[in-house]
Parts: C-alpha cells; sequence; structure tokens
C-alpha cells in the first residue's frame, strides 16, 4: 500500500490497527490532495460516500448549488477544466453534495493514470433517477483510456448472510485489457445470519421487555407466533431472501424501523443510520433440548435484518416465558391474550385455567394452532397435512410417536437484542482479529457499528478479485495501492486474502 485517504478520525483510528499502518500515510480530505504530489501507484480503490445516491439518503445525486445566483447543474455534464465555477455568473462559491466526491476520485485518476482500479456505491446509482450521472461517470473513465465494467452484487450471494445490494464497476487501461474478465457468479453455498452471531453477549444489548410485548401482540395478530411454518410458507422459504415475521413498534408509527426478521436466512443491508432504534431486527424463539444447540428452534418464516453502523443494530429475539391471559375489551366481551413474563427470568402466576407460559405450535384448527406449556411436549414434524391431536392436554401427554422423531419437549422464550459491533464486522466480512485491534485501539462501539455499516462486504472484493486474477494475473504483480475513502480497508483486506489464496 502507498498510502491511504480517509476523512473520519475514528474510522482511520480502526484502519491503522487492523492493517499495522501508521496514520502518516493517511492523507485525510480528499478535496486537499494534491495528485501530482502523491507518490507512484498502479491501483486504485474507492467507494466514495453513498448517502446522496442511496434510497434511504435525501437522493440529492451529483447536482451542485452556486450559492450566488442559485443555478444548479450537475458537475459531470461540464468539462473538468470548468466544473468549479458557475456557468452562469462565473462564481466559484459552489454549495457540492457528498457525492460530488466521486468527482475529486475522477481528478485523481486523471491525474496520476493508475493501470487499473475498483469502485463501489449503492445500487440507486444505477437506477433510473441517476442513472444519466453514473453513465457520465463511466464515460469520463473511458474518455481518460479506460474500459469500464460494472456489475450490481449481493452479499448473500457471496457467502455474507446480508442482502446487501452494490454497484462494482472495474476501470482497467485499454492496453492492458485482454476482455477476459467476467463478474463472479452466486455461490451455491449459504449462510444464515444464525451461523454468525456469538454464543452470549452482555446485557446492555438487550431491548426493553415492552418491545417483545408489542412483538407477541403483532404476531398473535397475524396469528404469526408458530413455531413452524404451513405449507404454502415453506414452499416460498429460501434461505438466503428476508421473512419478516413481526412488528414491535405501534401501528403506523415507523413500521420499518419496527421490522422484525429471523435469524435462519440473511440479513438485510448494513446502514448508517443512528439513534431511535432504527434498524432491522432478528428473531429466535425457543429450543426443543435445553443446553444444546442442535435443540434450538428457529422461526422458519424469515432471515436476520439489516445491521446499521451505529448503537441501534439490528436485533434479534430469543427467549422470554409468555402466558395467555383473558382481557377485557372496551366493549366489555374478554379476549384470550398471549403476554410476556416481566421480568425476564420469572415466570407468570400460575392459574387453574392451565394457559401459563404458553407456545403456539401450527394446528388445522380454526384457531389455526394449538396452545402448549413450556417444556410440555408436541409433534414438531412437519406433515403435508397439518392434523388436530399434534399437542396433547397443553403438552402434558405425548402425541403418538411416529417414525419420524418429531415429539419434542419445548421452552419457550422471547428476547429482542441488537446486534453487537463484532457480529456486524463479521456479517462485513471482517474476522474477529480485525475487530478486537479496531476494539482495542480505543474505538467506542458506536463508532465500530458506524464503521461496519460504511464498509464494503470483503467476500464479494475477494471474488471479484479472484475472477480478475485468473482472467488478467498479471494486473496483480508489484501492486502499489492508493485507497480513497478508505474507511476501515475492505479493499486492502480482500487483496491479501487473494494473496493468500494464490500463494497456498
Amino acid at each position: 500500500m502507498v498510502n491511504f485517504c480517509e476523512f473520519d478520525k475514528y474510522a482511520a483510528k480502526s484502519y491503522c490497527a487492523i492493517h499495522s499502518t501508521d496514520e502518516t500515510l493517511n492523507l485525510g480530505d480528499i478535496t486537499k490532495v494534491d495528485e501530482t504530489a502523491i507518490p507512484s501507484f498502479n491501483m486504485i480503490c474507492g467507494g466514495s460516500p453513498c448517502q446522496d445516491f442511496s434510497s434511504a439518503g435525501n437522493r440529492k445525486g451529483a447536482v451542485w448549488t452556486c450559492r450566488k445566483c442559485g443555478h444548479q447543474y450537475n458537475p459531470l455534464q461540464v468539462h473538468y477544466s470548468k466544473r468549479d465555477q458557475c456557468e452562469k455568473c462565473g462564481s466559484t462559491d459552489i454549495d457540492k453534495t457528498r457525492s460530488s466526491l466521486l468527482v475529486e476520485w475522477l481528478r485523481i485518476i486523471r491525474g496520476t493514470r493508475p493501470t487499473w482500479g475498483i469502485y463501489e456505491n449503492v445500487k440507486n446509482i444505477v437506477g433510473k433517477q441517476f442513472r444519466d450521472t453514473f453513465r457520465l461517470f463511466e464515460e469520463e473513465l473511458q474518455e481518460y483510456g479506460y474500459n469500464t465494467y460494472w456489475s450490481v452484487l449481493n452479499a448473500k450471494n457471496y457467502g455474507i448472510p446480508q442482502s446487501r445490494e452494490r454497484v462494482y464497476l472495474i476501470l482497467i487501461r485499454k492496453e492492458e485489457d485482454n476482455g477476459r474478465f467476467r463478474f463472479p457468479e452466486p455461490l451455491d453455498a449459504v449462510v444464515r445470519l444464525k451461523d454468525i452471531l456469538e454464543d452470549e453477549v452482555d446485557e446492555k444489548y438487550y431491548l426493553p421487555q415492552e418491545k417483545v410485548k408489542r412483538l407477541i401482540e403483532d404476531m398473535e395478530d397475524r396469528k404469526a407466533l408458530l413455531f413452524e411454518p404451513d405449507e404454502a410458507a415453506l414452499e416460498k422459504w429460501k434461505a438466503n431472501e428476508l421473512h419478516m415475521v413481526g412488528q414491535i413498534n405501534e401501528p403506523g408509527k415507523f413500521s420499518q424501523t419496527g421490522r422484525v426478521y429471523s435469524s435462519e436466512g440473511c440479513c438485510p443491508a448494513l446502514t448508517t443510520c443512528s439513534g431511535g432504534n432504527t434498524q432491522p431486527k432478528i428473531i429466535h424463539v425457543g429450543n426443543i433440548n435445553k443446553g444444546h444447540i442442535t435443540g434450538r428452534v428457529f422461526s422458519p418464516l424469515g432471515i436476520a435484518c439489516a445491521h446499521l453502523a451505529s448503537h441501534d443494530q439490528a436485533k434479534i429475539v430469543e427467549k422470554a416465558v409468555g402466558a395467555i391471559r383473558g382481557r377485557y375489551e372496551d366493549d366489555g366481551t374478554i379476549r384470550q391474550k398471549l403476554e410476556v413474563a416481566e421480568p425476564k427470568d420469572m415466570v407468570h402466576t400460575l392459574t387453574s385455567v392451565a394457559k401459563d407460559n404458553i407456545i403456539l405450535v401450527r394446528a388445522k384448527s380454526q384457531k389455526g394452532y394449538e396452545e402448549c406449556r413450556s417444556s410440555g411436549v408436541a409433534n414438531l414434524s412437519f406433515p403435508k397435512t397439518l392434523k388436530n391431536g399434534r399437542v396433547i392436554q397443553n403438552g402434558d401427554i405425548s402425541p403418538t410417536l411416529t417414525t419420524t422423531p418429531g415429539v419434542r419437549r419445548l421452552e419457550s422464550l422471547i428476547r429482542i437484542r441488537r446486534l453487537t459491533p463484532l457480529e456486524c464486522f463479521r456479517l462485513m466480512g471482517f474476522s474477529d482479529e480485525d475487530f478486537w485491534k479496531a476494539k482495542e485501539a480505543g474505538v467506542s462501539d458506536s463508532q465500530l457499528y458506524k464503521q461496519a455499516g460504511n464498509s464494503i462486504v470483503v467476500d464479494v472484493l475477494y471474488y471479484i478479485f479472484f475472477e480478475l486474477y485468473v482472467a488478467m494475473p498479471y494486473l496483480f504483480d508489484d501492486i502499489r495501492l492508493s485507497s480513497f475513502f478508505s474507511g476501515i480497508g475492505a479493499f486492502e483486506k480482500a487483496l491479501k486474502r487473494l494473496e493468500e489464496t494464490v500463494n497456498h
């Protein structure tokens, strides 16, 4: 590596810790970098801030505004020699969006002419609204003498349980390009979010039980608090797709941020939002064999939610005791409701109706489920026809044993927690060692969340680099890398992984 360029001081601190690099190599603010004064390099990488192209941002795109006369223009539509002054009044007092940093990246390339490079941004940059901007960006690279290749790839197809679609653009000097490069095909292997979760986490990551109660109410309203899907749900189920199982926010209030997903699949894309529990949540419900990982029962109706780049990260639902209680409605009628015990380590007071500590098991009945008490037994096999009698006397008596080992003891508990910073690093393809290096350098949890959400998935970059190596191995001879918008160094980690693969 020749140098790196990162404006955020906390990200730079993590970068240096992870890559054992001195902070003196940081170029800092790209707008102040003199491209004629930096050491020579032959590879450039970068992923400029995406907020102005993202559907979660303000979508201002690459539009600049003259503060003097108010004229707006796309800098890519103006020759680079005249971009920094208003074409109407000549003023150089220009309000530039954050995503105009891609213009700064072009400036660096124009002045240094590396052999090849790679650029990453959100999928929306090639959508209908910003397609022309991306086209102009690509055409300018071609004007500089580069061939360009781009594709939208999803991290969930490359060994990472996160649904994160991003645009990847490769630029290669025309005289170096043999035309053989192809983007990697999706992998067959599927990794689920539950495969990367920590076994034990601190209590500080758990949400209040009131959030659990709201989830229970929502799931009960939709008859969704069931340990297994019906036949239609099974047909739709895919381990690498998102499936919502519940909602923890009040109806009509920030519905997107209150969504809860299953941990049986992948995670939605990590974002950089912070505060107010704005991130998605994931669910894990129950055990069939106490103390044994193989006995865990997960809701098969969904996959994990997106990890965010703040302290308010994706949530998973774990354990809590529930009970079905008769509650009076406003009109005087009594409605049976499933409630969660408070606090988490206590059960509801036992009653004569035998409906405490209840688990719902899907069944072919008017209600759509049968009630089984905690530590009771039920037939959890997945027959084509969901018959009655899967739970006998609230689980006190075993259903008929069959050749299918489907009769299990149930221990129902539900809790919701945020993903930990370590889990977020794992969802971006960084190793535990990388995380602890950044953590031990004194970087706070909130900054670690942000850095993960702002990063690029290492595994996707690795498979791109691998295909590029197969097509043109000479591009990787004596790499001298200059990294812009470096974050915590995903490009560098992917290159190191490729080197280990090639030299193995």
